[in-house]
């Protein structure tokens, strides 16, 4: 067998055995990052890089079978809508973790080579309840989804297990969007690594011997084509003889990587569209609407005035004819409240990584022509930051007193925004 299709089977194998394990964590057993022993291995698992509500939301068989030396969900800094991949992904923690951030309006895939992790990682995802999930076989190297397929690709103490490290960077970025991130925590060399270390089977497979220098690091991602690129260590790891064998600890370390694909999110060739929502898509919109901070209240009683941004993915083909699939995200949404002749326009929301695209101007435009269909002259809305965004698309300020009819009643005018909130108002044609 060749050295490299040795390291590939010595890693599968040791992954498996660590699927097993967490697969008892009911009785009590647990495994710990990058796989070493409890007794003292290179990294902490789930219990040190987690946040105890983050903990809260995943199955404890996840917890189990984290083998992580960060927390990369936290780095990548998600937004509702967002389409993720976990190279890497084993029993599915950050999968789920991410989906929970990009909320149902979202998805995230994960990709792992290990059949007992994909299984574990499946019962995981049925244990979370989460339809937004799904996990693939596959090596990094080659991952099986279409170029230009999610907007963050995110990995945990995985790459540096890869014979070809080359190649999983070129995989990450072909499969990102323009403008797309990278957002990796992994073990970095602090120090050259012995021939010995190097071909220490044991030591690969506990995240060491195939550890890269940080110089490496940089070089291969700017080589692959990303910008921004950024290795930042963060904590010196010296345990016991788990990860050193018979050299003692090796001078490896955790470090955060970070990085960039060129361009601007392509939102062309039919792949968005501003149609109207969905009851199935109420979660999206109120989860996109929390986290920017805006108010929910009356959204679901007047879902059948708001209208969605919908942006469709390429996913993995049919198995037959490989004809390619699409995962629909939501980035944003916009509704309007009718009141006889009069229209409130309220929720005009977009993630952030999608914005500067027009997709509000779209939303806008979609909703008031909704208001004007259902019989609406005149729209008006209220707004604490964004009255010049507004004035561009022909509303007016006018006197909060000077409004009159029943739009005042509605719970925007009577209880939820403040009453230093614009009010603006536009004819309807």
């Amino acid at each position: 067998m060749r050295e490299q299709d040795a390291i590939v089977e010595a890693v599968r194998e040791h992954y498996a055995e660590v699927a097993r394990r967490a697969a008892r964590a009911s009785e009590g057993r647990t495994s710990s990052g990058c796989g070493c022993s409890s007794d003292g291995g290179c990294c902490t698992g789930a219990s040190g890089y987690y946040a105890p509500d983050e903990r809260t939301l995943v199955p404890a068989e996840a917890l189990a079978a984290s083998a992580g030396c960060g927390n990369p969900v936290a780095l990548a800094d998600l937004h509702p809508g967002e389409a993720v991949l976990d190279l890497g992904s084993g029993g599915g923690i950050d999968v789920l973790l991410s989906a929970r951030r990009v909320g149902p309006g979202g998805y995230a895939w994960g990709v792992d080579m290990t059949r007992e992790m994909l299984e574990l990682a499946e019962e995981n995802r049925r244990r979370s309840g989460l339809d937004n999930v799904g996990f693939l076989e596959g090596r990094i190297e080659a991952v099986p989804l279409p170029d230009a397929s999610v907007d963050v690709v995110i990995s945990n103490c995985v790459i540096n297990l890869s014979v070809d490290k080359a190649a999983v960077l070129r995989e990450a970025f072909r499969v990102l969007r323009p403008g797309g991130r990278l957002a990796v925590y992994d073990i970095v060399a602090q120090e050259p690594l012995s021939a010995e270390a190097r071909r220490d089977l044991r030591a690969w497979s506990q995240c060491v011997s195939g550890a890269l220098d940080r110089e490496t690091y940089v070089h291969l991602l700017r080589e692959a084509g990303f910008v921004d690129v950024e290795v930042q260590p963060v904590l010196a790891l010296q345990a016991g003889g788990c990860c050193g064998g018979d050299e003692g600890p090796l001078p490896v370390g955790s470090a955060f990587v970070r990085a960039r694909k060129p361009g601007s999110p392509d939102l062309g060739d039919g792949r968005l569209t501003v149609e109207a929502a969905s009851r199935d898509d109420l979660p999206a919109i109120l989860h996109l609407l929390e986290r920017l901070g805006l108010p929910t209240e009356g959204v679901a009683e007047n879902l059948e005035g708001f209208v969605v941004a919908r942006r469709r993915m390429p996913a993995p083909g049919g198995p037959a004819e490989g004809s390619l699939q699409t995962v629909a995200t939501v980035v944003g949404c916009a509704g309007v409240e009718l009141y006889g002749l009069q229209a409130l326009l309220r929720s005009v929301a977009v993630s952030p990584p999608f914005r500067g695209a027009g997709i509000g101007q779209r939303l806008v435009a979609a909703a008031l022509e909704r208001a004007r269909r259902l019989g609406a002259s005149e729209a008006y809305l209220l707004t604490t930051t964004a009255s010049e965004y507004f004035a561009r698309l022909g509303f007016e300020q006018v006197e909060r007193q000077a409004v009159v009819g029943p739009v005042t009643s509605s719970s925007e005018f009577a209880r939820v925004c403040p009453d230093t909130a614009v009010v603006m108002r536009r004819e309807l044609h």
